[in-house]
């Protein structure tokens, strides 16, 4: 059988406070019934040593009355401390009973069981108290108390006790306990549910903003519970809170992400269809077939442009779900290789470069930092102008190094392309750098375009 959470809580907290109630009620009523008990014990055994004292005296080897002090006789004495006794002689004969002893129900096997027990206590010269024994048809707590007289026994003193009124208070304690326990398990129960409410509130939040979630793919927030930081249920409601504002983030960036990459890729694919109408206009009249070989071609170079963007953009998917795998890097080398794979571009455009690199190893991932340096050497390079420049320097900071690339742009300085003019390339490399945990600047002033890619990890000595 399965049961919900609710109800395991419910049922954890009820029989906790459960057991414990019942621990304490039997507990108490144990002490109680000691403490009944010990009471009657102390009566009767100051009631024998009263009687010893007060009323009894040994004469020739015998047991004889005596009158108190106060002039009470001993069955006076007895009737007022509402008191049984009988007292025998050495030889075990009885030379007088009182209360209970006097009655008619008492048995012979009642008798023979009083005299057996005198005989050990004389010959043990200690008292003895029994509990709930049985006289007639009651039930008493006896106390066999020996006369001693130098050490040697001269009679014992039997007194009981009834304990009809002790009986009735324990069985008394023991109904208020059982009745107790009833409420006691009601109240755990209810109290048990309300926990199990307070502790559960978060979580049915919890499951509601995650329904949402999928239904209307709106990834809420839990309110902040009025709980301490490290609790358990604040932890949880906290960290799921952070999911969602990712979540969140990383929505927007993808579809921040997605329509600039649109953007980028919807301009040349324009120029190609524009180009291949006008090359096939051309060819129609078969007066321009060196325009249409033109037009082709450079239909051809915006076609290959959106294979090489579309290529990055693979790049950059794989390795965000990628582990990356760290080594120590050549940082010059690295550049060098780019700048080795661009060279017919930048020879095209006669673009004078210059690079003042220090030696830089580096602690990262090859295929990683190779797709941010080709990027953004390649838009270094792309939005030059002819005859420009272009400067590659590398800073150590710390245990860090800072890569710094400018470059001049095509126009003047009142049109001089911005950060967003590099916008897919930007983009691409930014989210690179994000996911190598670099940080990623880029600034336009007097013709030229600053890019710098910084906290690449130096490659610590070994």
């Amino acid at each position: 059988m399965k049961y919900t959470t609710r109800s395991k809580i419910t049922f954890v907290a009820a029989f906790s406070n459960i057991t414990l109630i019942i621990l304490a009620l039997v507990t108490f009523t144990l002490f109680a019934q000691y403490l009944l008990n010990k009471n009657v014990e102390i009566a009767v055994v100051t009631e024998a040593e009263e009687i010893v004292q007060e009323h009894l005296t040994i004469s020739e080897d015998r047991v004889v009355y005596t009158k108190s002090s106060s002039d009470l006789t001993l069955e006076q004495h007895l009737l007022t401390d509402r008191l049984s006794a009988k007292i025998y002689n050495k030889d075990s004969s009885p030379i007088g009973t009182f209360g209970i002893f006097a009655q008619p129900d008492i048995s012979d096997i009642d008798e023979q069981l009083l005299e057996t027990a005198v005989k050990k206590t004389c010959s043990a010269t200690a008292y003895k108290v029994m509990t709930n024994t049985k006289l007639g048809s009651g039930t008493y707590t006896v106390l066999y108390y020996p006369i001693l007289r130098n050490g040697t026994c001269d009679g014992t003193v039997v007194v009981a006790a009834d304990t009809h009124t002790t009986t009735a208070l324990i069985n008394l304690v023991i109904q208020l306990s059982i009745a107790l326990l009833c409420v006691a398990i009601v109240v755990n129960i209810l109290v048990g549910q309300k926990i199990a409410q307070l502790i559960l509130t978060p979580l049915k939040n919890l499951t509601k903003t995650m329904r949402k979630m999928v239904v209307d793919k709106d990834p809420g927030k839990v309110a902040p519970l009025n709980t301490p930081d490290h609790d358990d249920l604040s932890q949880l409601v906290n960290t799921f809170n952070t999911m969602t504002d990712r979540i969140r983030e990383g929505a927007s960036k993808q579809r921040s992400f997605i329509m600039d990459a649109s953007h980028e890729l919807k301009t040349p694919i324009a120029r190609a269809i524009s180009d291949i109408d006008i090359a096939k206009l051309s060819i129609e009249n078969m007066a321009g077939a060196r325009q249409a070989s033109t037009m082709l071609t450079d239909a051809q170079n915006d076609l290959k442009t959106i294979s090489a963007i579309i290529d990055v953009l693979l790049q950059a998917a794989k390795l965000k779900h990628a582990a990356l795998s760290f080594e120590v890097i050549n940082l010059n080398e690295l550049i060098e290789a780019e700048l080795k794979d661009l060279h017919e571009v930048s020879k095209t455009m006669d673009i004078a470069i210059t690079i003042s690199i220090n030696t830089a190893k580096v602690f990262a991932d090859r295929q990683l930092l190779s797709l941010i340096i080709r990027n953004c050497l390649g838009n270094a390079i792309k939005y030059n102008k002819v005859h420009g420049t272009l400067s590659i320097t590398t800073a150590q900071i710390g245990n860090t190094f800072t890569l710094t690339i400018i470059n001049t742009t095509i126009n003047s300085v009142t049109t001089a392309p911005q950060p967003e003019s590099h916008k897919l390339g930007f983009n691409i490399v930014k989210n690179l750098c994000e996911i190598a945990n670099y940080s990623m600047s880029a600034t336009t002033q007097e013709e030229k375009f600053t890019v710098s890619i910084a906290d690449i990890p130096k490659a610590l000595a070994k």
